[in-house]
């Protein structure tokens, strides 16, 4: 946790130990319930909770996830990106082009979240434009329990994960407004795209008219014909969202003609477009591999960023942090028991204990220390948001509301 350097009074400054403590301790205490890997802090969430569609069974494979990592408690600007690591739709380099990117993501105060998506012979396109566009609206859904803007959500993708991120950033859909699913009402327009040598030449016929991507599927001529209009330069227009490409001109994998192509229609279209082409660089270089010349290319993504705001701490983000960490009051006399009063007080109410105990289970409530027991339950949902989603917090608060209120003493 960064305390803020002009806070001299004691409040604040046991304010900031108490969220620090809170951070440590609860990575010790969810290890156990948690699906994700709460030793590192990072959750991993399916696109669909109750089953991608489309989807030939339940294996890894057949679910999309996104895994989210966040920055320190405290350093959140409010920005966010969508991590597509590429592997020509046949596999996912998720550590060289996810893992990593994320922690650089991160380490400037970035949310950031990697894309695990469908693909294969099994799952064509337009599954993993499907999974994309998903992802977009989830986060952007929960803008607010993430802790970020829903207006500075960008989506990033190496190689086959760049055709991605360029094809959800040029053929984007609204939101469905009658939808009864709340993560289909938002938008999947990102707020900005960054392209690292992606395969946007992927559905463009070559000198054999045949398109690389219907090579690498296997796909017959009948069937390669429906996957030549997902061309991201074919769909750039006025709205696409501005744009940061990286490639090198000796790519022996994926031509960089691709990419000018695509720059071309960007800055055609008027929009902002910023491409970087380095003369040396095999595919696949990821954030650079430690090649002195390539390894610049990150700091040229950055001053981008800072250029268009995007590092800047967003106002409304860094307001809500600071009303997320302040330690809960006392419930006022005849208030209801709540999500947001101190977790101590709702274990002190024997009914309120029953729920809390039924939702988060006898053995959690157990090893929650002391400076834990100070926050609220809405603030232990901010570091485990995988065990307290906002339905779960819905329920127990629609629970805690039946309690029949005596009054304070």
């Amino acid at each position: 946790m960064h305390l803020n350097p002009t806070s001299t009074t004691s409040k604040r400054h046991n304010i900031g130990t108490t969220c620090a403590t809170l951070l440590i301790l609860l990575v010790v205490s969810a290890g156990a319930l948690a699906q994700s890997d709460s030793f590192l802090g990072i959750v991993t969430f399916p696109l669909w909770e109750s089953g991608a569609p489309g989807a030939l069974g339940k294996a890894p494979e057949d679910v999309p996830t996104i895994t989210m990592f966040r920055p320190h408690a405290g350093t959140g600007n409010g920005t966010s990106v969508i991590v597509a690591p590429g592997g020509a739709y046949l596999g996912l380099a998720a550590n060289l082009e996810g893992r990593q990117v994320a922690d650089w993501f991160t380490s400037r105060g970035v949310t950031a979240f990697v894309l695990r998506y469908r693909l294969g012979r099994n799952y064509q396109y337009p599954v993993p434009l499907t999974d994309a566009r998903r992802a977009i609206r989830l986060v952007r859904s929960r803008a607010k329990e993430f802790g970020i803007a829903s207006d500075r959500i960008g989506m990033m993708g190496f190689s086959a994960g760049g055709h991605l991120a360029a094809m959800a950033s040029t053929m984007f859909e609204d939101g469905q407004q009658g939808s009864s699913d709340p993560v289909e009402r938002v938008s999947s327009r990102p707020d900005f795209q960054i392209l690292g040598y992606p395969w946007a030449n992927a559905m463009k016929a070559d000198e054999k008219g045949v398109a690389p991507y219907c090579a690498v599927m296997n796909a017959n001529a009948e069937k390669c014909k429906q996957f030549a209009e997902y061309s991201p330069d074919l769909h750039v227009s006025a709205q696409t969202p501005p744009a940061f490409i990286y490639h090198t001109t000796d790519d022996e994998l994926v031509p960089v003609d691709a990419s000018v192509t695509l720059y071309r229609a960007l800055h055609t279209a008027n929009v902002p477009v910023e491409m970087h082409i380095f003369g040396k660089g095999k595919h696949g270089s990821g954030l650079g591999l430690g090649d002195a010349q390539l390894d610049l290319w990150p700091t040229l993504l950055e001053a981008w960023l800072r250029a268009r705001g995007l590092l800047t701490p967003d106002p409304a983000v860094v307001a809500e942090f600071e009303k997320q960490r302040a330690l809960p009051g006392p419930r006022k006399p005849n208030a209801p028991f709540s999500v947001d009063l101190a977790i101590g007080e709702l274990l002190s109410n024997p009914a309120a204990k029953a729920i809390v105990t039924k939702h988060l289970g006898e053995e959690f409530i157990k090893g929650l220390p002391p400076p834990v027991l100070q926050q609220s339950v809405r603030q232990l949902a901010h570091f485990i948001p995988d065990q307290l989603n906002p339905a779960k917090l819905q329920a127990i608060e629609a629970e805690l509301a039946k309690i029949p209120v005596p009054p304070n003493r």
